[in-house]
């Protein structure tokens, strides 16, 4: 596991008593709603938004890509009073005429079945269209997405990862991709 993702994960885990699990999962599949679908993403927005509510950020990064792109990387910690702080993620890679967006949350008090309910009754999201179950106790669901007016599409897919290995809770990200120069 790289160093700074031990890090972001042994910070996350160090946390006051654990809230109900379908508290949790409500509000963590809220904070997943409000900044990754509600609105087409855009990642100066959610700087924008996340810097007016003082969240810390634990990520801010800039990965050079082959063919001169460049990844952009910004996370912050959104405070919880009742457990660890939820990881809001987002990305931005553009690549020629493609554009892949990146909206997420990682919560290690998540619990996947919890979560995967909390997720599905979101009207930007509704029933899954793949869930799996593999060795041991790891979950994978992915949705398609509306996100803003957007209808759901094969280029705006959610998938959840739960109880992987070396990462404790749920994983949930939104990968949005679109086709043009912005």
């Amino acid at each position: 596991m790289p160093i700074t993702v031990a890090l972001t994960v042994a910070l996350l885990t160090m946390s006051t008593p654990i809230a109900a699990i379908g508290d949790r999962s409500n509000a963590a599949a809220s904070i997943f709603n409000d900044y990754c679908l509600e609105k087409p993403i855009d990642l100066a927005a959610i700087d924008k938004r996340a810097s007016a509510e003082k969240y810390e950020v634990v990520v801010d990064r800039e990965i050079p890509l082959p063919g001169g792109g460049i990844m952009r990387q910004k996370n912050w910690l959104i405070p919880s009073p009742d457990g660890s702080p939820t990881m809001l993620i987002s990305m931005y890679t553009p690549n020629g005429s493609l554009v892949v967006r990146g909206c997420g949350i990682y919560n290690p008090d998540l619990d996947a079945s919890a979560m995967e309910s909390a997720l599905s009754r979101l009207p930007r999201l509704g029933s899954p269209i793949k869930h799996s179950q593999t060795e041991g106790t790891s979950t994978i669901v992915c949705w398609s997405a509306r996100v803003g007016d957007a209808p759901a599409s094969e280029d705006s897919q959610v998938m959840m990862a739960g109880g992987v290995r070396e990462m404790p809770g749920v994983q949930v990200n939104l990968i949005f991709k679109s086709h043009g120069t912005k």
